[in-house]
C-alpha cells in the first residue's frame, strides 16, 4: 500500500522528468506545494527539492513557450515574484523578469500585428472594435474577481467632443467596421453564435445613432444606404425587442434626413 511519501516522491520524479514548466500540471506549482509543505511540516527535505526544481527553470525558458497564465511564462514569473515577497526564496532575478518581459512583449507584438489589432484613428468608440477583435482572437478569457478600470482624459482629446454629428461619424464607422469583420470572420469559420454576438453589438451602435439623431433634429442623413443594408444583414441575429428598436432608429434618421435635406443643402454625413 502506497504511503502519502510514496505519492510525494512520485511527484518529485513527474516534475523532474516534465517538459511542461508552468504552474498548472507543471514544475511551477509543484514547486510552490513543496515549499508551502516545507512550511507546514517543517522539514528541510521538501524545500530541497523545491529549489533544486526551480533551479533549473529559468535555463529551460523558450521564446516558443505559452505566454498565458496557467501554463505559460506570466505565471512563472508572478510565482517567482510571489516566492521573493514571501521569504520562500532569495535571489536577485531582475535579469529573469527583464527576459520573460522581453518574451512576452514580443508575443504581444506579433499578436498585435498578426491579428490587426489596432486602434482606428480620428474616431470615438474605437474600441468597441478593437474589444471585439481581441476577444475572438483570444485563445483564453480569464475572469478575475476585481474592479479595475483606469480612463485617463487628455486635454484637447476628441473624446471630449461634444459634436454629435462626429460622434454620429465615428458610430456608423465602428458599424461598418465590425459587419466588415464578420464577413471575415465567417471565412474563417467563426460560429454562427460569435457572428450574432457582433451583430447584437451593431444593433446597439445602430441605437445609439437613432438616439444622437434624434437629439439634434437638423443632422443630415440624406445618403442612408448604407445604413439600411447593414440593418438587413443585422436584423435576423436581434431579439424581437432589439429588432424594434433598430428600426425605430433607422425610421427617425431617415424621417429626419427627409425633413433636413428638403430644406438644407448640407453634405450628407453617410457617404
Amino acid at each position: 500500500m502506497n504511503t502519502f511519501d510514496d505519492y510525494l516522491e512520485k511527484i518529485e520524479k513527474m516534475a523532474s522528468d516534465s517538459n511542461t514548466l508552468g504552474l498548472k500540471g507543471g514544475i511551477m506549482g509543484v514547486v510552490l506545494f513543496f515549499l508551502y509543505y516545507q512550511r507546514f511540516t517543517g522539514s528541510k527535505q521538501y524545500e530541497e527539492i523545491a529549489l533544486n526544481l526551480l533551479e533549473n527553470i529559468p535555463a529551460r525558458i523558450s521564446v516558443n513557450d505559452p505566454v498565458d497564465y496557467a501554463n505559460g511564462i506570466v505565471g512563472i514569473g508572478n510565482v517567482f515574484r510571489f516566492l521573493i515577497e514571501e521569504k520562500f526564496v532569495t535571489i536577485d532575478a531582475s535579469d529573469f523578469f527583464d527576459d520573460l518581459d522581453e518574451i512576452v512583449l514580443r508575443k504581444l507584438k506579433s499578436d498585435i500585428v498578426n491579428n490587426e489589432l489596432f486602434f482606428h484613428e480620428n474616431i470615438v468608440h474605437e474600441d468597441e472594435i478593437w474589444n471585439v477583435k481581441t476577444l475572438l482572437n483570444a485563445q483564453k478569457v480569464m475572469f478575475i474577481d476585481f474592479n479595475y478600470y483606469f480612463y485617463r482624459r487628455r486635454e484637447g482629446s476628441i473624446m471630449n467632443s461634444d459634436n454629435k454629428v462626429f460622434r454620429v461619424k465615428s458610430l456608423l464607422e465602428v458599424a461598418k467596421s465590425l459587419y466588415e469583420y464578420t464577413e471575415d470572420m465567417q471565412k474563417r469559420g467563426t460560429s454562427k453564435e460569435g457572428i450574432a454576438g457582433i451583430y447584437r453589438r451593431i444593433f446597439w451602435i445602430c441605437h445609439s445613432v437613432g438616439s444622437l439623431v434624434f437629439q439634434n433634429k437638423t443632422t443630415t442623413f440624406f445618403k442612408f444606404d448604407y445604413f439600411s443594408r447593414l440593418l438587413i444583414k443585422v436584423y435576423p441575429a436581434l431579439s424581437y425587442s432589439q429588432q424594434r428598436y433598430c428600426l425605430r432608429a433607422l425610421c427617425v434618421s431617415l424621417v429626419l434626413s427627409k425633413l433636413d435635406y428638403e430644406t438644407s443643402s448640407n453634405l450628407s454625413i453617410c457617404d
